[in-house]
C-alpha cells in the first residue's frame, strides 16, 4: 500500500507538500497523483501492475504504445513549463525547459549580469502514430511557428528542426 501524506504548512498552496488524485492514465496503466511542493506543480505515476512510483508531472502525455510519456511540470512564477520524456522504467530520455532561451544584457546597465530571456516556447505536445513526440515551437513575439520533433542522434535527444527567432 502506498500512502501520500501532505506536509505542513497544510493551508498554504505554495508551501509544504500537497498530494491529490488526478486520473487513471489507461495507456500507461497508471494513476497520476498530482503533487505541489514548495511552488513546484508536478506529480507521480503509480503503476497499477506493480505499485512502483515514477516521477511525472501535473500532466502526462503517453506515447501510443505506452512505453514512454511526456511529463509537464510548472514552477510558480516561471514563464513556461519544464518537460521530461521518460520510459516506463523511469529512465529520463530528455528533460528541459519547454522552449529556447537566449542570453540578454540589461539595456543601459553594463554592470549587471546577463540573464536568459525566452526566445520561444514549445506548445501543444503530441505523439505521432509512429511514436515520435512533436510540438509547436512558437517565437515569443508569436509571429513565427514551426512543428518540431524530439529526435535521437549520436546518443543525445534534441528537438529538430529548431527555429531561431529574431530579437
Amino acid at each position: 500500500m502506498k500512502r501520500f501524506v501532505d506536509a505542513p504548512p497544510y493551508d498554504e498552496e505554495l508551501s509544504g507538500l500537497h498530494w491529490r488524485y488526478c486520473t487513471f492514465v489507461q495507456a500507461l496503466n497508471a494513476y497520476l497523483i498530482g503533487m505541489s511542493k514548495d511552488g513546484l506543480f508536478s506529480g507521480k505515476l503509480l503503476l497499477d501492475e506493480n505499485g512502483r512510483l515514477l516521477d511525472a508531472g501535473h500532466t502526462v502525455y503517453p506515447s501510443p504504445d505506452g512505453t514512454k510519456f511526456l511529463a509537464v511540470e510548472q514552477e510558480d512564477g516561471m514563464d513556461g513549463e519544464l518537460w521530461t520524456v521518460s520510459d516506463m522504467t523511469g529512465r529520463k530520455l530528455w528533460s528541459g525547459y519547454a522552449g529556447t532561451k537566449i542570453p540578454q544584457q540589461p539595456r543601459g546597465k553594463p554592470d549587471m549580469k546577463p540573464y536568459e530571456a525566452i526566445e520561444s516556447n514549445y506548445e501543444l505536445p503530441r505523439w505521432t502514430g509512429q511514436g515520435q513526440l512533436q510540438a509547436n515551437q512558437v517565437c515569443a513575439a508569436g509571429k513565427l511557428k514551426r512543428v518540431i520533433t524530439l529526435k535521437l542522434k549520436d546518443g543525445a535527444w534534441s528537438w529538430k528542426p529548431s527555429i531561431h527567432c529574431a530579437n
